[in-house]
């Protein structure tokens, strides 16, 4: 006498394992550093320079510091700065040679603090062009992104240093 299984028995497995490759899908490749939030201050046609932001998020283990950005495209030198406020209230804007990120954390690049300088401009900035830019990092090497043009009276999104 032949016994014959129910059917649920011999579908179950194929179920579980679907759900399982189902899910499989959802799972997003995570970056060592990860650049969001990236946009340039657009220009009237007599400005030679302009400023830049992002969010970069350490996604690693270790500190990687933005060593320089690049944007042959629209300026002929780019260099990395802070703006800080001295004791007599006179706005400073130095040049400084990197922008560490600690591991596990997010730097925003935002204006009056850290920015990207962009000088001689090659041409007027106009809203809703794309840019791209090259970063370079100690760590992570060279990093590929796009900037959006944004208003001259932009202010974007206000954070500095976040726990992830």
């Amino acid at each position: 006498m032949k016994k014959i299984l129910p059917i649920g028995l011999l579908i179950f497995p194929l179920v579980i394992n679907n759900s399982f490759a189902l899910g499989q899908h959802k799972k997003r490749l995570i970056k060592p550093i990860e650049i969001t939030d990236a946009w340039i201050r657009g220009t009237v046609p007599s400005m030679s320079a302009s400023s830049g932001y992002l969010t970069i998020q350490n996604n690693t283990d270790k500190l990687d510091c933005l060593l320089s950005v690049s944007a042959k495209t629209i300026s002929e030198h780019t260099s990395l700065h802070n703006t800080t406020i001295d004791e007599y209230g006179m706005i400073n804007m130095n040049k400084i040679n990197e922008i560490c990120i600690p591991p596990h954390k997010i730097v925003s690049l935002v204006p009056n603090k850290m920015h990207i300088m962009f000088m001689r401009l090659r041409s007027q900035l106009k809203l809703g062009n794309e840019v791209p830019l090259i970063l370079k990092f100690k760590n992570a090497g060279t990093i590929y992104t796009r900037a959006e043009i944004q208003s001259i009276n932009y202010t974007g999104k206000e954070q500095s240093i976040n726990d992830k």
